[in-house]
């Protein structure tokens, strides 16, 4: 801080490390690249893709091309 009505200046300096959110957001990013490489290997061998969540049981839709899908049998599925 620093004031032209005075002779006395002062200066404030703040310090973070910031390595731990640096390793966090690593970690983040690895996780999320082996989740596409896994979910665009899958996508070469299977039509529809689902993730379904073990504890609550919810089911998302990933991918899907439309073969051998009724679209009420998605509906059906996405509703669960």
């Amino acid at each position: 801080m620093y004031s032209y009505n005075s002779s006395e200046s002062r200066i404030i300096l703040g310090f973070r490390c910031i390595d731990s959110i640096m390793e966090e957001e690593r970690r983040n990013r690895a996780v999320r690249e082996e989740h596409l490489r896994i979910i665009s290997a899958l996508s070469q061998e299977y039509s529809s893709l689902f993730k379904i969540d073990a504890d609550t049981g919810q089911m998302s839709l990933y991918r899907t091309d439309g073969a051998g899908l009724k679209s009420e049998t998605l509906d059906n599925l996405l509703s669960l």
